[in-house]
């Protein structure tokens, strides 16, 4: 199924959101990513296409085309709820992805007063984040690794297309918070924190959001015949280690539960 020209591929608008951003959000979820990162707990929003999958004899879609009036129209229904923190959100899948798309319906939400967030792991082209800077309150950004061979091998992307947003989100004057998944074996080892912690020191930022982990998404990956990635916990120990090296390099840091 092709899209129109205003529809846009969604898997999900989350309601009530309180880990999207500050205050009540409405969470909007668009399908397609840049990245293959193997812990991934939205493996439905990485394949840019729509997919189907069986349970109980019926066919269900991983996803499904909306035009850019209805989710206004959805988001409108929300307003009410989210005093003067709140908003909507976008994530994905990678919200940078759908800029030409989606700048329609960021405008008329701005020009109605709606505070906008996006969560985005900044692997897009950097006009991309520059196209849509003016209608954003505030940015969510993912932080994984930061070394370049492991970057390109595990996630699939390029290191320096990161800093190039990076730098040039370190120049807008809104609301940034980092997030970090912790996956054990793979970025919380005391270098990696080390080099992201002096790298975050000498930006401006809010705080980082540090998040466990997890094997939720399993019925996910079960559904799209996909081979799933098994996070192993975190000890409180190891937690506290990651917790004191931020502090050390004086970064508010925010423990997230899920």
């Amino acid at each position: 199924m092709e899209s129109s020209h205003d529809e846009i591929l969604i898997t999900n608008i989350q309601r009530f959101s309180l880990h999207d951003g500050p205050g009540i959000r409405t969470t909007i979820f668009l399908k397609g990513c840049t990245l293959h990162c193997p812990w991934c707990s939205n493996p439905e929003n990485i394949s840019r296409i729509n997919e189907s999958y069986i349970e109980n004899s019926q066919q269900h879609d991983f996803g499904k085309f909306m035009s850019l009036e209805s989710v206004f129209n959805e988001i409108v229904l929300d307003k009410s709820y989210f005093e003067k923190d709140g908003g909507v959100t976008f994530s994905g899948g990678e919200v940078l992805l759908f800029v030409d798309k989606l700048e329609p319906l960021l405008k008329k939400l701005y020009e109605n007063e709606f505070n906008i967030c996006i969560e985005t792991s900044l692997f897009a082209p950097l006009d991309n984040l520059k196209k849509i800077s003016k209608y954003l309150h505030c940015i969510i950004a993912d932080i994984k690794l930061l070394d370049s061979d492991k970057v390109n091998v595990l996630l699939g992307g390029h290191l320096s297309n990161y800093y190039e947003n990076f730098n040039y989100l370190k120049e807008m004057q809104i609301k940034k918070i980092i997030r970090m998944p912790l996956i054990k074996n793979v970025n919380i080892d005391k270098k990696n924190i080390q080099l992201i912690a002096s790298f975050l020191m000498s930006n401006d930022i809010d705080y980082i959001e540090l998040i466990k982990g997890h094997n939720l998404a399993e019925k996910k990956y079960k559904l799209l015949n996909k081979n799933m990635f098994k996070c192993e916990n975190i000890s409180n120990e190891e937690m506290e280690m990651i917790v004191h090296i931020f502090d050390s390099y004086g970064i508010e840091t925010l423990v997230c539960d899920l």
